[in-house]
């Protein structure tokens, strides 16, 4: 069985790009990026699929300075099409919070503004849709896929809130050991 570690939760972006590649692979949800990369180095992950550069928002820097730390071989890539929901618990009211990725939060910065939502930054997208969820908040929101709205059980409010529409995320696919290359996949 083939595992392939991404950072953030079950429904985050890093899972359906890597998907997308490999479908066939288990999703190995890490907490950070560099626990992604602790994956792979100590054997625990055959893969790890990681975004280095958004169309909105630019270079995720902090995956620059971890690859230059590691030996693993860039093996393919792909370009995940970002369509951020608003998301909320079915019995939410006096909604006055947004939680999600600070990535996240950045790209839908006019959205937010227009709405007079206090962004609350998270370790995820998915994740802030867990969070809420799990602490039943009602006064919240989060920012993530509309899978992540799906494997939670949760409501989209609106679809489509990014302040550009086109809004991609760039994802490398990478091993420790060499593999054959890939051509690069846009997922729209």
């Amino acid at each position: 069985m083939v595992r392939v570690a991404f950072q953030g939760e079950r429904g985050a972006y890093g899972e359906m790009a890597a998907l997308q590649y490999l479908p066939r692979a288990t999703p190995d949800p890490k907490k950070s990026f560099e626990d992604v990369f602790d994956a792979a180095e100590n054997g625990a992950a055959d893969y790890i699929v990681v975004p280095v550069e958004n169309s909105i928002e630019g270079s995720v820097n902090e995956i620059y300075d971890l690859l230059l730390q590691t030996k693993m071989m860039v093996i393919g890539e792909v370009y995940q099409r970002v369509r951020h929901c608003l998301i909320a618990n079915r019995d939410a009211e006096n909604i006055k919070y947004v939680h999600s990725h600070p990535q996240a939060l950045a790209q839908c910065r006019k959205y937010l503004q227009r709405k007079r939502l206090e962004p609350v930054p998270a370790y995820d997208t998915a994740g802030a849709v867990k969070t809420i969820k799990e602490k039943k908040m009602i006064d919240s929101v989060a920012i993530a896929s509309r899978r992540a709205a799906e494997l939670y059980d949760m409501e989209i409010l609106e679809e489509d809130i990014q302040d550009r529409k086109n809004n991609f995320t760039r994802f490398l696919l990478l091993s420790p050991k060499k593999n054959r290359t890939r051509m690069a996949r846009v997922i729209a």
